[in-house]
């Protein structure tokens, strides 16, 4: 099955890492895809990629550099181009478990997630 036909992923980071690079599976555990950063980094840019087309970016996501809350842009395909903005994952400010909230670019919000020490769960 391809990356862009799952509905229901699991996301797979190694604790301690040189290089960031996040593996997206599916339900079963296979792997799909990956998200991959840099070595050295101020503001990280992660371009997911499918393993059946590596070639081809599906989606970029920017850190924001410097900022009070956790603010991730993501952008359709490859590049960070006005015209592929898809939105913003932003965190809250101060809060003992993380809870974030996408905004689509007329900045209304779509969905939350919420979690404890240990996962993520979505809301839409």
């Amino acid at each position: 099955m391809s990356l862009q036909k799952t509905r229901e992923f699991i996301l797979s980071e190694k604790l301690v890492s040189l290089k960031d690079k996040v593996w997206v599976m599916d339900a079963n555990k296979e792997k799909l895809g990956y998200f991959m950063g840099k070595l050295i980094k101020i503001g990280n840019t992660y371009r997911l990629r499918d393993l059946q087309d590596e070639e081809n970016p599906i989606l970029t996501v920017h850190e924001k550099v410097v900022s009070l809350r956790a603010t991730y842009t993501f952008y359709k395909g490859g590049e960070k181009e006005d015209d592929k903005f898809i939105g913003k994952l932003k965190r809250k400010l101060a809060a003992i478990k993380p809870s974030y909230w996408f905004e689509d670019p007329g900045e209304n919000k779509l969905f939350t997630m919420k979690g404890s020490l240990f996962a993520l769960n979505i809301k839409f």
